[in-house]
């Protein structure tokens, strides 16, 4: 009983329960229950999740029956068996099956804890949070400004607010040239494909947040294929809290989530390269490739997820996407770990992990 109620007064648990994704996550389990096993796990999670409240009622109900003569103790008992199943089922350890010809991806284990990160580093990877938030923020107004008709006499000032906002925490000034030109740009002059690269500094972004724990939570790539810009307007609405302590993500959840990244990469390249979409210079590395999606190919229960489709299943540009996503989640996961290790040195700039090329932009020293 104890368990049940310190998880219920926990704030992991109502974080949880207020979570979007979490019942995303759901209604997908919803929809492929029929067809991949995998989502029956989801199910036992939620619904241990939703039977918690009811625990203190339902213990309180049968301490009172047992107490008036009556067998309350069996549906006592009935309950916590119930609710130890579901656990096993939603939260117990799954033993996954890598291929092997991705376990060449796997992340060297560290051979020691790092230090604990210092004030340095966390300021640091603060204000990649606040500079990513900004450029997304930006790729957001650019498509709005671009795609609607705004009424008469309609003002957008997100440009300033921007300029603004990095001039006060000390950011404007140790811009690159590429990301200044970018900023100083009129509002709704950004071409298209400036738009659409600004706007995965999302990825950056919610990575930055999971590492200094403003977020427990890592979502997987294939769940955000969508843009969601409200990740970085609440940045922008409180820029302080990425100054503020919340703790760092232990090094095994780091390498857990780089090998993670590596292995649908890896996946996605395989299929797009099946597909056609990719052209390896190697003849051997294109077959071993070739191999790998048609291992997985129509194997709902083993495949991985882009959305509600498989991997083998899923259109052109979600491929596409994921595989870049889940390549650049590796990368900066990647530069995280070595800048923890004191293996990177610090940014000499502010700058976006991946910025857009600009024409005539200066030249970044």
């Amino acid at each position: 009983m104890w368990p049940l109620l310190r998880l219920l007064f926990s704030s992991n648990y109502w974080r949880l329960m207020r979570r979007g994704q979490f019942w995303r996550d759901t209604r997908r389990a919803f929809r492929r229950a029929h067809k991949d096993p995998r989502a029956w796990r989801q199910f036992a999670k939620a619904l241990y999740l939703l039977l918690l409240p009811f625990s203190v009622v339902i213990f309180a109900a049968g301490i009172a029956a047992v107490a008036a003569g009556s067998a309350g103790f069996v549906f006592i008992w009935f309950f916590i068996g119930l609710m130890a199943l579901l656990s096993r089922l939603g939260f117990g350890k799954q033993e996954t099956k890598q291929p092997d010809t991705v376990t060449s991806l796997s992340i060297t284990s560290t051979e020691s804890e790092p230090s604990p990160p210092n004030d340095e580093l966390r300021r640091e990877l603060g204000e990649l949070c606040l500079l990513h938030a900004v450029f997304a923020d930006r790729a957001a107004s650019e498509r709005f400004v671009q795609t609607k008709e705004l009424p008469e006499g309609y003002e957008v000032v997100s440009r300033r607010r921007h300029i603004d906002l990095l001039r006060e925490h000390g950011l404007y000034d140790r811009l690159r040239g590429t990301e200044r030109t970018l900023l100083l740009m009129p509002q709704g002059h950004w071409p298209q494909d400036v738009i659409d690269g600004c706007s995965m500094a999302l990825e950056t972004l919610r990575l930055l947040q999971w590492v200094v724990r403003m977020d427990g939570y890592l979502a997987l790539v294939g769940e955000h294929l969508e843009a969601d810009f409200s990740l970085s307007r609440s940045v922008l609405d409180a820029p302080d809290v990425v100054f503020a302590h919340h703790g760092f993500v232990k090094v095994k959840d780091l390498e857990t989530a780089i090998h993670a990244a590596a292995v649908l990469a890896y996946r996605c390249w395989a299929e797009g390269v099946y597909r056609g979409y990719y052209k390896p210079d190697d003849a051997e590395k294109e077959q071993e490739l070739r191999d790998h999606a048609l291992r997985f190919a129509g194997k709902e229960g083993e495949d991985f997820l882009l959305g509600n489709q498989i991997v083998s299943q899923a259109a052109e540009p979600d491929v596409r996407l994921a595989t870049t996503l889940a390549y650049r989640r590796q990368w900066v996961l990647n530069w995280v770990q070595r800048r923890w290790k004191g293996v990177e040195e610090p940014l000499e700039n502010m700058q976006l992990f991946y910025c857009p090329n600009l024409p005539n932009a200066p030249e970044d020293e």
